[in-house]
């Protein structure tokens, strides 16, 4: 549970601001709370590097996304109908393999 709200705490501020920003200001949230848990602060961490990579429902999550939105004509809704269900798939998939590999 705790990874699940942090990887999507991570991808929420990461869909209005830089993924770095929201990977500094979470860490040491995550590390703080995996030691009053008892558990591992690696896969927390790591959920939150994922989280904040998957930022694919705003074009203002990456300055890529605001090159093509310009070139290529589409609207800020365009983005929200493929990357909803995309970050949908994305989270599902974190949350069952980061424990897989990073064990708590």
């Amino acid at each position: 549970v705790i990874l699940v709200g942090f990887i999507l705490l991570a991808s929420a501020i990461s869909q209005l601001l830089d993924a770095s920003l929201s990977v500094v200001l979470l860490s040491p949230i995550a590390i703080k709370t995996a030691l009053l848990v008892e558990i591992s602060p690696y896969p927390l961490v790591m959920g939150i590097a994922m989280g904040a990579s998957i930022a694919f429902m705003t074009p203002f999550s990456h300055r890529a996304n605001l090159l093509v939105m310009g070139a290529g004509g589409y609207k800020k809704s365009d983005y929200f109908k493929i990357g909803a269900p995309l970050s949908l798939i994305l989270y599902i998939l974190a949350t069952i393999t980061i424990p897989l590999f990073i064990p708590f």
